[in-house]
């Protein structure tokens, strides 16, 4: 931790923000309006370059530096939604990824109370967990209940993927699946009919499902049977929709009002 401090000080000192964050608009199945954001976070790091979260995995096993890491991004994701209802960019909420290791913090829930007292803005904000909570949802069910308590919705990727067990939706209401599975198992199968069963599964049991990885317009208009909450583009996206593929700044957001021209 003292070795990460000294290269974030450095990384200040050289001008450079430690760390960056990026908003991807979720848009809706038609593509009208966004109706959610992904937030991406980048440690700029003088002595390492830039880092993603996969880069940083295995540093935030660490329960302590990972509620550290969460805290800040988490704070980004606050103010960017402030510029986003300034803007005029009414969205349903904002993702911000959050290791599971964090859960093993005896803390956080009283972190997260002190932090955001009020209920609607805490609501405005996803705390997306990575697939692997999905092995250990039940150990983890009174720590994620207390946060959803204080008014966030809480979310979980991976959903579809083959090694993704589906019986741990039945677990914990989780407000927000994403599915990057399904795209997956369409290409493979052909079956939208199979994709739309298995997400029809996690609406039922009240969660937004957003498929990702869109990269086409045939494959978002065979998608579209699924009545979805939402789709997330891949950045490779080649059809002819007017969409944002790639993660927003916080300048950007100012004049992003979510419609879709």
């Amino acid at each position: 931790m003292e070795q990460l401090n000294t290269f974030v000080l450095r990384t200040l000192d050289s001008g450079v923000q430690p760390i960056q964050t990026t908003y991807q608009p979720v848009y809706d199945m038609y593509c009208d309006k966004a109706v959610a954001f992904v937030q991406t976070a980048t440690v700029n790091s003088i002595v390492y370059g830039s880092l993603v979260n996969s880069d940083l995995a295995q540093a935030l096993d660490d329960s302590n530096l990972a509620t550290q890491y969460f805290l800040r991004t988490l704070s980004h994701a606050l103010g960017a939604t402030e510029v986003m209802r300034a803007a005029g960019c009414d969205t349903d909420w904002t993702s911000v990824a959050c290791p599971v290791s964090v859960l093993d913090n005896p803390d956080i829930v009283n972190v997260l109370a002190n932090l955001i007292k009020d209920k609607r803005v805490a609501r405005a904000i996803c705390i997306l967990f990575p697939q692997s909570l999905s092995a250990v949802v039940d150990a983890h069910r009174k720590t994620l209940s207390e946060v959803k308590s204080l008014g966030f919705r809480v979310g979980i990727c991976g959903f579809g993927n083959a090694d993704f067990p589906v019986t741990s939706l039945s677990l914990f209401p989780f407000d927000v699946v994403f599915a990057d599975g399904l795209l997956s198992l369409y290409q493979t199968s052909g079956n939208a009919h199979a994709v739309a069963t298995l997400a029809d599964f996690a609406m039922d049991l009240g969660a937004d499902v957003v498929l990702t990885g869109i990269a086409d317009d045939e494959t978002l208009r065979k998608m579209r049977s699924c009545d979805c909450f939402g789709v997330l583009f891949d950045g490779a996206y080649s059809g002819n929709t007017p969409v944002a593929t790639n993660g927003l700044t916080p300048q950007q957001l100012v004049s992003f009002t979510g419609e879709v021209a």
